[in-house]
């Protein structure tokens, strides 16, 4: 028994093929939609790591980011002080960005920070979300929330 031949051109083939994949990834493409986001907590905080990285000079190894209500830092006296010291534009989130290595009052900005005596293993950078602004830098013996991994 012999199969019957499909009579229609070639071109009429190739579009119809072409028409198939065209919908089949219309179709499945309509199941997600474009983000430009990771919808993290922290996502918010990736603008913030240059302005973190210019505040220690590129210095040390990154370490971590969180993202914290500034509210929220009434339990660390010296992080909280930064932000109140802020005049102007109220703070209402920051990113607190760390970074390891060896740290003194020489090699970071220290912006509304007091700045530290000695030679410290962590430095706490501090940016207020979303405008981008620089508030601070204070070093540290270790990270403000733990250890690094706790951080991130």
């Amino acid at each position: 028994m012999t199969r019957p031949r499909c009579t229609l051109p070639r071109s009429v083939l190739a579009w119809l093929a072409g028409a198939a994949v065209l919908v089949s990834t219309a179709v499945l493409g309509g199941c997600t939609s474009a983000r430009n986001t990771l919808a993290t907590p922290v996502s918010s905080c990736y603008q913030a790591l240059p302005v973190a990285a210019n505040a220690v000079h590129h210095r040390g190894k990154f370490a971590g980011v969180r993202l914290v209500d500034a509210r929220s830092l009434a339990s660390r006296p010296r992080l909280a002080r930064i932000v109140a010291e802020q005049g102007g534009r109220p703070v209402r989130a920051v990113c607190v960005v760390v970074f390891h290595g060896s740290f003194d009052a020489a090699t970071v900005d220290a912006g509304a920070a007091r700045p530290s005596t000695g030679t410290r293993p962590y430095a706490v950078v501090m940016v207020a979300i979303p405008d981008g602004r620089f508030l601070g830098t204070v070093l540290a013996e270790r990270p403000p929330w733990g250890g690094e991994a706790d951080l991130l």
